[in-house]
């Protein structure tokens, strides 16, 4: 198979009712092989996303023992042996709150994406 998974643009809503699209218009490869962007830059997200099921048997799950970006390392893992379709279309509104599941401390971030990098 060629591709391992597929993805949506979104619509982002701020508690003040702001609009923001994601993954944002500035990044150039949102498709194909994506690995090495990916890398960089986090411009995935898990309710946007669909994934095929070979892909899953060959990379595995959600790793759990991470404190957050599971989704991340999910779709970096994906990403290394797959490519990965851009859907160029909104299909949901992700509504941003202060107690939301990106609400972790920055430091938390930090120390998880290196533990991904490595």
């Amino acid at each position: 198979i060629d591709y391992g998974m597929a993805y949506s643009k979104m619509i982002i809503r701020s508690s003040n009712n702001t609009d923001t699209f994601f993954p944002p218009d500035w990044l150039v490869k949102k498709e194909g092989y994506i690995f090495s962007e990916l890398l960089k830059r986090n411009f995935l997200d898990t309710p946007a996303s669909i994934v095929r099921k070979q892909s899953i048997d060959k990379v595995g799950i959600f790793d759990d023992t991470l404190l957050c970006l599971e989704d991340y390392d999910l779709f970096l893992r994906i990403a290394k042996y797959y490519k990965v379709k851009y859907i160029d279309y909104p299909l949901l509104i992700s509504h941003i709150t202060p107690v939301g599941v990106n609400s972790a401390a920055y430091s938390v971030h930090a120390s998880v994406h290196l533990k991904i990098i490595n």
